[in-house]
């Protein structure tokens, strides 16, 4: 939503007041000994004529979803005044909290994904951006030992460029970050922590969005799960968990708007 802040206490949006707490579900008397069913805050059944459990929304509350939806942005200029406040950085690592995850990650306790606030100007800011481009550096020179017999598709060597220029001068607007989230998902067979951590950008990404904050994803972190030296910086026990990390803050300047295809023309039905 370019040019508009939310404070998640009491939200707006583009002029309307909007309830952010959640529809509170009333079983239904009914339903007692088999699967409930669920009534929404206003005492009518959650359905269209047939039964369905769950919460239905209102077709404005669909329509805000719908609009966060397309909002969302990467954001790479932030502003260094204001900065969030901690309840609104704790409600985006909250949103990732929430995100889906799979169940083989339970079997090793209850608690298999932690975040990691990094607030501004932390002293360990420069450490973090240090190894960043330690390891852009080791990832690049992977990549062209790997071009040596077959060359870089354009779009890689695009992405190399960009990145040396990254490593040789630093990534710009690293060490003022307003805010850094680094969420850690426990490591499961076949790698489903990462899908996992999928889930878990996307909700703060797009909690973000509500709040009036812009998200930068910081790919690179996933990289520095292998180094003992970023969990140590964490305070994190290294191994154990898979890492995914974005800067979070106020925009500089509104996002551009984004363009998609209308839904009928990359959609078939069969």
């Amino acid at each position: 939503m370019p040019g508009t802040r939310l404070d998640h206490r009491a939200a707006t949006f583009r002029g309307r007041a909007i309830d952010t707490r959640a529809k509170k579900l009333i079983l239904a008397p009914e339903a007692r000994g088999s699967r409930p069913g669920l009534r929404g805050a206003d005492g009518r059944g959650a359905t269209d004529g047939r039964r369905k459990v769950g919460i239905v929304y209102s077709a404005e509350e669909n329509g805000v979803l719908d609009s966060i939806i397309e909002n969302r942005r990467s954001v790479r200029a932030f502003l260094q005044d204001p900065l969030p406040d901690r309840d609104m950085i704790e409600a985006v690592a909250k949103a990732g909290l929430w995100a889906p995850y799979a169940a083989a990650m339970t079997q090793a306790g209850p608690v298999f994904r932690k975040f990691v606030i990094v607030q501004h100007h932390s002293p360990v800011i420069a450490e973090m951006h240090a190894l960043i481009r330690e390891q852009t550096k080791a990832t690049i020179e992977t990549m062209k030992r790997n071009s040596a017999d077959k060359p870089l598709p354009d779009h890689a060597k695009v992405y190399v460029e960009r990145m040396g220029k990254a490593v040789e001068n630093g990534f710009p607007g690293f060490e003022e970050a307003p805010a850094l989230i680094i969420a850690a998902e426990r490591r499961a067979n076949m790698q489903v922590e990462r899908k996992s951590l999928a889930h878990v950008v996307q909700n703060m990404w797009l909690k973000a969005t509500a709040l009036g904050l812009g998200l930068q994803l910081l790919s690179v972190i996933e990289m520095l799960s292998e180094r003992a030296e970023f969990s140590e910086l964490l305070g994190m026990s290294h191994g154990e968990f898979t890492y995914a990390g974005c800067i979070i803050g106020y925009p500089a300047q509104a996002p551009a708007p984004g363009q998609r295809p209308q839904i009928g023309d990359v959609t078939r039905w069969i």
